[in-house]
C-alpha cells in the first residue's frame, strides 16, 4: 500500500509540478543532526509498539499514552507547548469530538436497523446465489464491505459481517488470513469515504477542507487502496509468505 501510495504522490507531483521542498538531498551529517534533534519523536512509535507488543498498554490504552508523552515533551522537554495553546487544544479537541460523536450517533440507529432487517444476510445470501467462482465471490464480498463501511461504523461492521462472511470464505477454501486483510483494509476504506467517514471527518476538520476537495483529491488514493485489497486476494502468497518462512504453513 506504501508502494501504490507513493507511486500515486509521484504522478501527482509530476502533473501539477510541485518542487522538492529542497534542491539536493541531506548530507550525511545533517541527517545525524536532524536525528538527534528529533529524538523524543523518533522513539515515540518505538516504545508504542514494545508497550503494545508486550501488554503493558492496549491499542486505545496508547492513544491516552501518546497525549501524556507528547504534552510533556511539548512541554518540558522542547518548551514549545504552553499553557495558553493547551487551552486553545483543548477546545478545538472538544469541537472535533463532539462532531465525531454526533456522526457515531446519527450512524447508530441506521446500524440498529440494518441489523434488525437482516440486510447482512440478505446480501450474504445473494453473494452466494450470484456466482460460485471464489474469487467472484470474494470480490462482492469486499464490495459489500466497502458498502456497509460507507453507512457504519468500522468496529459494527466487523462484529456483524465476520460472522456472516467468514464460514462462506472459509467453505470456499479461501485462507481466512487473507480474508481478515482483504476485509480489514476494505473496512477501513469505509471510514475514509463519504458519507459515514469518520476518519474522513476528523482529517476535514483538522485540515479546514471541505468534503467535496477531500474526497476529490483522495480518489486516486482509495482507488489504490481496493487494488491493493484485491491484488492481495488474486495472489495471496503476498499476504502468507512472510508467515509460511516464519511459522511454516
Amino acid at each position: 500500500m506504501t508502494l501504490f501510495f507513493m507511486i500515486v504522490t509521484h504522478y501527482i507531483s509530476k502533473r501539477r509540478g510541485y518542487v522538492p521542498e529542497r534542491e539536493k538531498p541531506p548530507t550525511f551529517n545533517e541527517v545525524i543532526h536532524q536525528m538527534k534533534e528529533s529524538i523524543w519523536a523518533l522513539i515515540f512509535p518505538l516504545i508504542l509498539i514494545v508497550g503494545i507488543r508486550f501488554g503493558l498498554f492496549t491499542a486505545s490504552e496508547a492513544g491516552a499514552f501518546a497525549t501524556v508523552y507528547a504534552f510533556f515533551v511539548g512541554l518540558f522537554i522542547y518548551k514549545e507547548l504552553t499553557w495558553k495553546k493547551v487551552v486553545k487544544i483543548l477546545k478545538s479537541t472538544a469541537v472535533d469530538i463532539s462532531m465525531i460523536m454526533l456522526i457515531i450517533l446519527a450512524a447508530a440507529p441506521f446500524g440498529y436497523a440494518t441489523v434488525i432487517g437482516r440486510l447482512p444476510q440478505m446480501l450474504s445470501e445473494a453473494v452466494m446465489g450470484f456466482s460460485e467462482n471464489r474469487l467472484l465471490v470474494m470480490l462482492l464480498i469486499l464490495l459489500v464491505v466497502l458498502i456497509c463501511g460507507m453507512f457504519m461504523e468500522c468496529i459494527a461492521n466487523i462484529l456483524i459481517l465476520t460472522p456472516i462472511f467468514l464460514p462462506i470464505v472459509t467453505g470456499l477454501g479461501i485462507d481466512p488470513v487473507v480474508f481478515g486483510l482483504c476485509f480489514i483494509t476494505i473496512n477501513s476504506l469505509g471510514s475514509m469515504t463519504p458519507p459515514v467517514g469518520v476518519t474522513m471527518y476528523t482529517a476535514c476538520s483538522l485540515m479546514e477542507c471541505p468534503l467535496g476537495t477531500y474526497t476529490r483529491e483522495a480518489m486516486p488514493y482509495f482507488i489504490s487502496v481496493i487494488l491493493v485489497a484485491v491484488i492481495c486476494l488474486v495472489c495471496p502468497s503476498i499476504v502468507t509468505f512472510l508467515p509460511n518462512m516464519v511459522f511454516g504453513r
